[in-house]
């Protein structure tokens, strides 16, 4: 189906170019002398060291995005990246600059030389843990996590002692601004808003307003968002000057190593639904394994289940709290559990490598919501699964994902044994599954009327 195509547009419309088409071309069209095109990590001019981090966690050939972003950052233009496209490399595309950047700054004079601004603490979590990893061979560089839920004493104590790169959410980040006048980003190189969209959603609107006011103008401001609206629009005014577009057509081919498969759900089987699942999962993909489970409930009946039968699982969704999201999503980065059940906001910001499958339990609503959730296996040119359990009422998104994905689209059946069987199973565990619930709904009960307690003390 080919790589997704990336525009950049000019201020002024002064002109465009297709990425899709300057790599099949072999043309050398450029956006200030740079080019669009570059076949490893080597030809985008980075230092060793970067080299180095790159070639340890497997990369071998920069994707799209990276190869057409890279480069215009090295430059120092402000960017403007639209991409809604998950597993496009984002993260490294705007890291790997910035840490090259930060390279080359003056030894001799300690300073917060990057933010990073994120919506969510696990997206924050992520691209911290993924700044480290691209810089494990610069020893000399050090990056802080700022987010809610942790000791804030110990966060106030990272930025007093001056790290080069920040990552945070912005209400955090505020507040400790406001709370020490020993944290100064007077001298910030690189300013970088993660999600702009969704930054703008949750209310962060003040908040980055007073953070770029803090900055320098002087400075280079990276801006990604998945959508572009009014909103982001007069963020991208407010916060970059002159700023290079790069846009990623939605309408994109899912990656070209991606095998995609439907489950046809006939309106008798839609209660063996889970029977279904674990037969999938049990004897056919069985590690490395994201599960679209369409709700909160169904995220943690779906846990449940999954340990009770044997089979290693974590759940990302709104009930969790922070600690309990980052304690599951690095079992799952170092895969001691070989599941990660999820809704659709819990998965938000996700950007894992190594993602073997992905299975849509419940039927995504849309196609953009379905090219997001199947765009976290197949990354990096690995070969993934996409499959979606699909019933009768979503017989009219199979056929739009049955035209894009043409040939490539297979039916998977699973086994009426296997069926059966786990049915039978499940059905044995209910009893177990009902006590593990009360259980959950007793502590939290108790929980709660601690903290009450304590509040009617304090007052």
């Amino acid at each position: 189906m080919g790589s997704p195509r990336f525009v950049f547009e000019v201020p002024c419309d002064e002109e465009v170019a297709y990425l899709s088409d300057v790599q099949s071309e072999g043309k050398n069209d450029d956006v200030d002398g740079v080019s669009f095109h570059a076949d490893s990590f080597i030809d985008l001019n980075l230092s060793r060291p970067l080299i180095q981090a790159c070639e340890a966690l497997g990369y071998t050939k920069p994707t799209p995005i990276q190869a057409a972003f890279i480069p215009l950052a090295l430059t120092g233009r402000d960017i403007c990246g639209i991409s809604g496209i998950t597993g496009s490399g984002k993260t490294a595309a705007f890291s790997l600059p910035t840490l090259e950047r930060i390279l080359n700054r003056p030894k001799n004079r300690p300073a917060i030389r990057a933010l990073i601004l994120t919506p969510t603490r696990d997206l924050a979590a992520h691209v911290h843990s993924m700044v480290k990893n691209l810089a494990q061979f610069m020893t000399d560089i050090r990056c802080c996590l700022v987010l809610g839920g942790f000791p804030e004493k110990d966060q106030v104590s990272a930025l007093q002692s001056i790290p080069d790169i920040v990552v945070a959410t912005p209400g955090r980040m505020i507040d400790h601004i406001r709370n020490s006048v020993s944290i100064y980003l007077g001298d910030l190189d690189v300013l970088i808003l993660d999600e702009a969209d969704h930054l703008l959603e949750l209310g962060f609107s003040k908040e980055i307003g007073e953070l770029v006011r803090l900055c320098p103008k002087s400075r280079q401001t990276m801006l990604f968002s998945g959508t572009m609206t009014e909103k982001v629009n007069e963020l991208v005014n407010l916060s970059l000057n002159n700023p290079v577009c790069l846009s990623a057509d939605l309408s994109a081919k899912r990656p070209s190593p991606l095998t995609e498969e439907v489950v046809r759900i006939r309106r008798m089987q839609e209660l063996n639904q889970e029977a279904m699942l674990l037969a999938l999962c049990s004897k056919t993909f069985t590690s490395k394994v994201i599960v679209f489970s369409g709700t909160k409930q169904a995220a943690h009946r779906l846990k449940i289940l999954f340990c009770l039968a044997g089979l290693k699982a974590a759940e990302l969704q709104g009930d969790r709290t922070e600690v309990q999201h980052l304690d599951a999503l690095e079992l799952f980065r170092k895969h001691k559990v070989d599941y990660l059940m999820t809704t659709k906001l819990g998965a938000r910001g996700l950007d894992m490598i190594g993602v073997q499958t992905v299975i849509n339990y419940a039927c995504p609503q849309d196609l953009k919501s379905y090219i997001h959730q199947v765009g976290h296996t197949a990354k990096d040119g690995r070969e993934g699964y996409a499959v979606t359990f699909v019933t009768d009422k979503d017989r009219s998104l199979l056929n739009t994902i049955a035209k894009r994905a043409g040939s490539r689209l297979k039916n998977r059946i699973v086994s009426e044994k296997s069926i059966i069987r786990w049915a039978k199973i499940i059905e044995q565990m209910e009893e177990q599954v009902a006590e593990i619930l009360e259980e959950e709904r007793e502590e939290m009960a108790m929980r709660k009327a601690e903290m009450e307690s304590f509040l009617g003390l304090a007052l």
